[in-house]
């Protein structure tokens, strides 16, 4: 499943997720002169409940140099219209597709940490975000992977291994995945042995 459009915007959201500029820019560079470059201000976007809305406000104004410079622009798709309530149930049919028989375990460890906690995370992560729908629900997973791996954040990081793999990644592809974007960090290290363990 690793396509090469799949793999460059992977290596954004790592970058983003790692606070690296240069290899942002290097990832960036390279989706700019291949057919990721539709594709790379989702992804951006798509890391907003990863990375927050600084890096992607910062990697956007980055990606928009690189569209004045060579003389294009890349998609803006807008959001899907909805209510709050629509988001959530939108958000929550997206989240059991991630977390399937574990939906209900993760969603109460969310409400103990804090009380708004799964609402901010159905209506907004899931529904408004994950929710626009302009790109698959596998890509999704993956950007996700490539922004915690970026973070070394091990436990979401391994609910959303498990998530992209519920999506059709199969072990091997989520081995590549990692390799591809740290093979000899400390978390990329671990995931490789949390792949194992799917």
């Amino acid at each position: 499943m690793t396509s090469e459009r799949i793999a460059a915007l992977c290596r954004v959201a790592w970058a983003i997720g790692r606070r690296d500029s240069t290899r942002l820019d290097a990832a960036l560079d390279a989706c700019a002169a291949s057919e990721s470059r539709c594709h790379v201000v989702e992804a951006i976007l798509q890391g907003i409940p990863y990375s927050g809305f600084p890096s992607a406000i910062e990697a956007l104004g980055r990606w928009s140099d690189r569209e004045r410079a060579g003389g294009f622009a890349a998609d803006r798709p807008v959001e899907v219209e909805g209510s709050d309530s629509e988001r959530v149930t939108r958000g929550r049919q997206i989240f059991e597709a991630v977390y399937g028989r574990l939906t209900d375990r993760v969603l109460s460890t969310l409400r103990s940490r804090h009380p708004d906690l799964e609402r901010w995370i159905l209506g907004f992560a899931y529904g408004r975000v994950m929710g626009r729908g302009h790109l698959e629900l596998a890509d999704l997973e993956a950007l996700g992977v490539a922004s915690l791996l970026g973070q070394g954040l091990l436990a979401p990081l391994h609910s959303h291994l498990r998530g992209a793999h519920r999506m059709g990644w199969s072990k091997e592809d989520l081995r590549n995945l990692v390799r591809l974007l740290a093979a000899d960090d400390s978390a990329g290290i671990r995931a490789l042995e949390i792949v194992d363990d799917l």
